[in-house]
């Protein structure tokens, strides 16, 4: 019986030396003011089996083909049109493409803007906190 119990306890030691804890990320991971974030879209069939994976299996990204690729900028909010509504050390705003922006006859919208808070209170995060934009030069 105390063979069992020692197998059962030199099994739950080693599951427990072998496991792997998940990656732990928090606010000091994300982007802040002057920040860059570059990336490449790519022709999903140029990449091949992108599924396999295992055990000393390599992925091959040299045949890839690029589409598009862009930056991502973050921007302190004291920086943007939008300062007076998103005021903080922790505000950090995002320019998106003028694409988004438009205009339908009478109404113009420009200078559209992401912004993120990063809180150092419970819980330790990057929060979505509002959007800025213009219509017909007023900033909203």
């Amino acid at each position: 019986m105390i063979k069992n119990y020692l197998l059962l306890f030199a099994c739950a030691a080693s599951g427990v030396a072998m496991g792997q804890s998940p990656i732990t990320l928090s606010n000091s991971n994300m982007p802040g003011s002057g920040d860059t974030l570059r990336y490449t879209n790519v022709q999903i069939n140029s990449v091949g089996n992108y599924t396999q994976t295992g055990t000393n299996f390599t992925w091959d990204f040299t045949s890839v083909t690029s589409t598009t690729s862009d930056v991502r900028s973050f921007k302190s909010s004291l920086q943007t049109p939008y300062a007076f509504y998103f005021l903080g050390l922790n505000e950090y705003g995002e320019k998106m493409p003028n694409a988004i922006a438009g205009n339908t006859g009478s109404i113009s919208i420009s200078n559209y803007y992401n912004f993120y808070k990063k809180s150092t209170s419970n819980p330790n995060a990057f929060l979505a906190d509002g959007v800025g934009l213009s219509i017909n030069n007023v900033p909203l």
